[in-house]
């Protein structure tokens, strides 16, 4: 009985042995499973990225003025409205202000008044200057009568001291002439303040443009503003030029300048597109939207676009000298709860390090790179790049840290 059950065992044990070696396939996969992966390599390039940051905007005149008076006055008369063209200094209307004529002709009463008080003035001292020439003469024929005796001294005291008294008489007459021009200047100035006065009861357009609203009347009362400014009389918009205002993003405006190419779609013209550029930004973004004003002048010229248009701006923004990857190299990996990083693969000693990078700008299917992470024992502390990383261009999905590769060079 122990015979036949050993006897039986034998064929048992001989397979068991013979399945302990494998065949010659499982050992072929065994042995490629455990092959290094090749992996293609690149170093991060720098270069100029481009890319195109777009989003409405709407139209604006160049210029907007607003018309107020300077004066309290009547409306004697408007000559504009609504939808008129109008010239640089064209008058737009006038007013009527009674009491400030009436004030005019009283300030040019008085300049004629002071005017022939410096006249007699003039004359005055034409007067005392005959007069000085004669007692000067009278003083000198008879001061040489008295030196020889003939006239006594009583009578040459007596002519001196009338030329010094005509003397006096010339000076006071001249200085009067002074004191008459000087009234005469200040009553001119009076009227000139009128006459500046008076020249505001002409409301003129500012520059050639169009009239887009008016809120008068005739006989109408109308005043100075308040601080609050209040309603105008007339808004005049400048037409030969519009200002397209864009807002554009915070992560694009520190590449928006002025000279930015700017393509501009404007709703009301069937989706026509105009060529421009940005003229100009606000520098300073908007504190409550984080974004930056940008403002670009287009010609206008067939007066097709008009103030407050929907628009729709696209800008070619460029940045360079930016240290790049494609977009194929790095990985963004996490969730909400647990948080976001960032990272790619460094080939180091034929062996992958996964390491964590911060990167920028996003354009034209690469990636900035700005710093990436080194460790040392248990610190870490975040670098520069250097640019002569081996980093591996794509497929990382099937990578992981520390694995041995073998490395050829990509083009990228």
């Amino acid at each position: 009985m122990a015979i036949v059950t050993f006897a039986g065992l034998l064929p048992l044990a001989a397979g068991c042995y013979q399945a302990s070696k494998g065949s010659p396939d499982q050992k072929a996969t065994a042995a490629k499973q455990t092959e290094a992966p090749s992996v293609i390599v690149i170093k991060p390039k720098r270069m100029t990225l481009h890319w195109t940051t777009q989003g409405p905007g709407y139209v604006q005149a160049f210029e907007q003025t607003p018309i107020f008076a300077k004066i309290a006055g009547y409306v004697q008369k408007w000559h504009v409205d609504i939808g008129d063209h109008v010239a640089e200094g064209k008058v737009l209307a006038e007013l009527w202000i009674p009491e400030m004529e009436v004030e005019l002709k009283q300030k040019e009463a008085l300049v004629a008044q002071a005017e022939a008080e410096r006249k007699l003035a003039r004359e005055t001292v034409a007067v005392a200057q005959a007069e000085y020439r004669r007692n000067k003469s009278q003083f000198e024929r008879l001061t040489g009568i008295g030196q020889k005796g003939a006239l006594d001294k009583e009578n040459v005291d007596e002519t001196r001291l009338a030329f010094e008294a005509s003397t006096a008489r010339l000076a006071m007459a001249r200085a009067d002439v002074d004191v008459k021009e000087a009234r005469l200047e200040v009553a001119k100035q009076n009227r000139d303040q009128t006459k500046t006065l008076l020249g505001y009861t002409q409301l003129t357009a500012p520059f050639a443009g169009v009239v887009t609203r008016r809120n008068i009347n005739t006989r109408d009362f109308v005043q100075p503003p308040t601080a609050g400014k209040g309603e105008p009389l007339y808004i005049v918009e400048r037409r030969d030029i519009m200002r397209v205002f864009v807002p554009v993003p915070e992560a694009d405006a520190p590449w928006v300048v002025k000279g930015t190419p700017a393509r501009i779609r404007v709703q009301a013209l069937a989706g026509r597109e105009l060529n421009g550029k940005v003229d100009r930004t606000s520098y300073s973004l908007d504190r409550a939207a984080h974004t930056l004003l940008a403002e670009i002048d287009l010609p206008n010229p067939d007066d097709w676009l008009r103030p407050n248009m929907y628009a729709y701006a696209f800008l070619t923004v460029q940045q360079p000298n930016a240290l790049t990857l494609p977009d194929s190299a790095i990985v963004n990996q996490g969730d909400v709860t647990k948080g976001y990083e960032t990272y790619c693969f460094v080939v180091e000693d034929g062996k992958l390090r996964r390491t964590l990078v911060q990167t920028g700008t996003r354009a034209s299917g690469r990636v900035e790179v700005l710093k990436k992470q080194e460790k040392s024992g248990e610190t870490a502390r975040w670098v520069d790049f250097t640019g002569d990383e081996l980093i591996v261009q794509d497929n990382l999905s099937s990578l992981s840290d520390g694995q041995a590769v073998i490395v050829s060079t990509g083009d990228k």
